[in-house]
Order: C-alpha cells, then structure tokens, then sequence
C-alpha cells in the first residue's frame, strides 16, 4: 500500500515528460502511449509464461517439494532487470531548462 501511494506521481510524471519531449506534436501522444502499454502487454504475457513453469520451489521452507507453488523470484528477477533499464532510460533524458520567473509565476498559482 505505501508502494503504491508513492508510486502514483510517477505515472503522471512520465506523462508530463512525455508531452514536454513532444513539444508542438502532442498528436503524437497516444501513440507513444499505446507503445507503452503495448511493451507492458508483451513483458506480463512473457512473465506469465515463465511463471507457469516455475513451479519447482527450491528449498521449500516446509522441506517438500509442492508443485502447486510458485516460485515468484522470477517475478521479481524481471521487475529488476526492468527496473534497472527504466533507471538508466530516466538518466539519459534531457529537460529545457526553465527560468526562475516562470517558475515563481508556478509557485504563486499554487499557493493562491
């Protein structure tokens, strides 16, 4: 629950990046979108598929073997792997810069 609740700035931070890349063409922005979930579509079918298989839990803390367990390290492998590749992605983007009068403009609509 807490990952969650922090987590849920990102999205519409990758939003706000995505249309701030796309400058004058945000026609654009469904489609980079429907990339996205497209990729997300393809990963989860292929996590699934290797889930399936890892059933044989490994040093079963009951010490047996039930092949009706799943051994989530996969799971958690993928997420990863996936993770560190959005980490490096993220650090290879490059933002305009903005002025700090716009940015004051920003704060004082806020607090207003």
């Amino acid at each position: 629950m807490v990952g969650e609740f922090l987590s849920t700035p990102a999205i519409t931070m990758a939003d706000a990046a995505t249309l701030g890349y796309l400058d004058d063409d945000v026609a654009s922005y469904g489609r980079q979108r429907m990339y996205g979930s497209f990729g997300w579509a393809i990963a989860m079918f292929f996590v699934g598929i290797a889930l399936d298989y890892s059933n044989v839990f490994p040093n079963h803390p009951c010490g047996t073997i039930h092949v009706v367990d799943r051994n989530y390290m996969t799971c958690y492998a993928v997420f990863a792997v996936l993770m560190c590749c959005a980490f490096l992605t993220a650090t290879q983007f490059r933002f305009k810069e903005v002025s700090l009068a716009s940015f004051t403009y920003l704060l004082n609509c806020l607090i207003l």
